[in-house]
């Protein structure tokens, strides 16, 4: 066929092949005849390596249209890991430990843990209470909506502002990476557009956008799609809840439109897996066990003036939509009493070493063994292999009971190592996260 392919071409092709059952059926049984549908000029043999039905589904070739598609992909890529690698050189020091104890706490525990360790994003901001839309899919459970921060009412344009400043003042500018949704939808609010303008004022780039409301307002989609391509950033990502929407969609854009778009197709029929949190629980379709929340940090709400330091987590009888709260407050003065919270933070809760008097527990899920010289702490989803002998002593002395001055103090007697070496062991089993316990609900605001 005399066309040339474009990687929008494919990840349209993609899209199909995941979220519609009967074109999945089509191409794999009559793939030549697959060709100018849904406005794509190409035939399914020209990429058959990246077909994914199932992981069984594997080809000895690839071809240049598959080629030239992954190298588009790993471009997209580069550029959001340009801002994410921020997070590990420019966040405080304490705060940057307590996000690396979190994540690799959660990556032992979860089945997408591991993949997402270094994804984990220090903020969101909700311009809204509660979300229009209602998935069934929802991993937060968002409530039905209650009220939406205008832009221009009971300053809370001069509040934003005052918001992301503090948080580019705190976060540098690994903040980039930061939105402005969590439980809720971008597009509930009519002034959306104007915070992701201030926003990209305070951090060179606007935030990525998920919404699943594309659909309430095509015209204003399609407007939307304009002033993102004045925007540099990365993708932003449209929700398809329904074969209807995945119709819609490809009916009213081309491939070149949404070429900036990733499709997050949640529709029953498609081959995508959910994470098993929030609503998602009681759906009868594939699941993992994981948290749909991706920050390891502050969520602000703009309606409440709220401010809460939160992370991932499985414990769903604790916290049921996926993220455990380690404190939170409210504010009025917003450039203030935000700041004084990372203040509390810093100084009662990110502890970038063992307090002498912090009781050393190894978390429940983790099991121990010994093989070959070497401990093994074993969970589900991770290992975590222990070689060091001091490392070997401390967890050995660790009983649920003593304090951490009192395991150096043992392993000093047991070993005859300096004390130094033993605390500094400690630490670096502290690091591996190992000894992140959950906060138990409902938790008091500070004072």
């Amino acid at each position: 066929m005399a066309s040339k392919l474009q990687p929008w071409d494919v990840k349209r092709f993609l899209e199909l092949f995941t979220a519609d059952p009967e074109f999945r059926e089509e191409a794999i049984k009559r793939p030549n005849q697959i060709i100018s549908c849904h406005g794509i000029k190409m035939l399914p043999s020209e990429i058959q390596d990246l077909w994914q039905e199932s992981e069984n589904r594997l080809f000895d070739r690839r071809t240049n249209a598959s080629i030239t598609y992954t190298s588009w992909c790993t471009k997209r890529r580069q550029k959001a890991h340009h801002w994410l690698q921020k997070l590990d050189t420019e966040i405080p020091s304490s705060f940057h430990h307590w996000r690396n104890r979190q994540a690799n706490r959660y990556a032992a525990q979860a089945a997408d843990g591991f993949a997402r360790r270094k994804r984990l994003l220090p903020f969101a901001i909700e311009l809204s209470e509660g979300c229009s839309i209602g998935c069934q899919y929802c991993g937060l459970s968002a409530p039905k909506l209650k009220s939406v921060a205008r832009y221009d009412s009971n300053n809370n344009g001069t509040t934003f502002n005052a918001i992301t400043a503090s948080l580019k003042n705190y976060v540098g500018e690994a903040g980039a990476t930061g939105f402005l949704y969590w439980a809720t939808d971008p597009f509930d609010n009519p002034d959306y557009e104007k915070y992701i303008q201030e926003f990209n004022k305070e951090f060179g780039i606007p935030p990525q956008t998920t919404t699943a409301a594309w659909r309430k307002n095509l015209n204003r989609t399609r407007d939307f799609l304009k002033l993102r391509e004045t925007m540099g950033g990365t993708w932003d990502r449209f929700s398809i809840n329904s074969l209807e929407d995945l119709h819609i969609i490809m009916k009213e854009f081309s491939p070149l439109q949404l070429k900036d778009i990733d499709l997050v197709l949640q529709n029953p029929e498609s081959l995508k897996i959910k994470s098993c949190a929030g609503r998602a629980k009681d759906l009868a379709t594939r699941t993992q066990l994981g948290s749909i929340a991706c920050v390891s940090g502050f969520l602000i709400n703009l309606t409440q003036k709220s401010i809460k330091l939160i992370s991932p987590c499985i414990d769903f009888e604790k916290w049921p939509q996926g993220y455990a709260i380690y404190a939170e407050t409210n504010f009025q003065d917003s450039s203030k009493q935000i700041e004084e919270f990372f203040e509390h933070c810093e100084s009662k809760i990110f502890n970038e070493s063992l307090d002498a008097e912090k009781i050393l527990s190894v978390r429940g899920e983790i099991d121990i063994s010994q093989s070959k010289g070497q401990l093994n702490l074993t969970t589900q989803y991770a290992k975590i292999i222990v070689e060091d002998e001091i490392e070997k002593a401390v967890i050995s002395s660790i009983n649920g009971k003593s304090t951490v001055s009192e395991i150096v103090s043992d392993v000093c007697k047991k070993t005859k190592v300096n004390p130094g070496l033993v605390l500094h062991a400690a630490n670096m089993l502290y690091e591996k996260g190992i000894f992140e316990k959950l906060p138990d609900p409902p938790l008091l605001q500070y004072a």
